[in-house]
């Protein structure tokens, strides 16, 4: 319960309500993956990385197989500058959950900073391959193909 009103309040950006039911929820059952997942989404956005990857990585310890969590950990690396450990995280994400256009752009966007302009712009198709409504796919791509002409322009 606690974690899907926190949810609903991350949706809303009440961020401080969000994170009293994370903590709630796993002060009373504190072997849900998922809670440490949204708890770490909420770190996230306040910029806090290293809560952030280690709420994910603790998400991945109660459930391995939890894509969102290694997707998640992913985006925080990259926000720290640590694009190896981002694209192995997006990459395991994706093995785990071939169908997640979310961590398709995170490992786009972590090729990207890592200059890998061609593998960025596969991973932007198979993101809208697999959600054609994934508007981030496309603003990624659009980006990438703009940044890829800009190199060849260059003398």
């Amino acid at each position: 319960m606690y974690n899907n009103r926190a949810g609903a309040y991350i949706l809303k950006h009440q961020y401080d309500l969000a994170m009293s039911d994370c903590n709630r929820a796993i002060a009373i059952e504190p072997r849900l993956s998922a809670v440490y997942a949204t708890r770490g989404a909420i770190y996230y956005d306040a910029g806090i990385y290293d809560h952030a990857i280690s709420d994910a990585t603790k998400a991945m310890e109660l459930d391995p197989k939890n894509a969102v969590a290694y997707a998640s950990r992913g985006a925080a690396y990259l926000k720290k500058g640590l694009t190896r450990q981002a694209i192995s995280d997006c990459t395991k994400a994706i093995k785990l959950n071939p169908n997640f256009a979310g961590a398709y752009i995170n490992r786009a966007t972590a090729y990207m900073h890592d200059r890998r302009y061609d593998e960025a712009i596969t991973d932007c198709r198979s993101a809208i391959r697999v959600d054609p409504t994934y508007t981030p796919a496309y603003a990624t791509l659009n980006k990438l193909v703009a940044k890829k002409r800009t190199i060849k322009e260059s003398p």
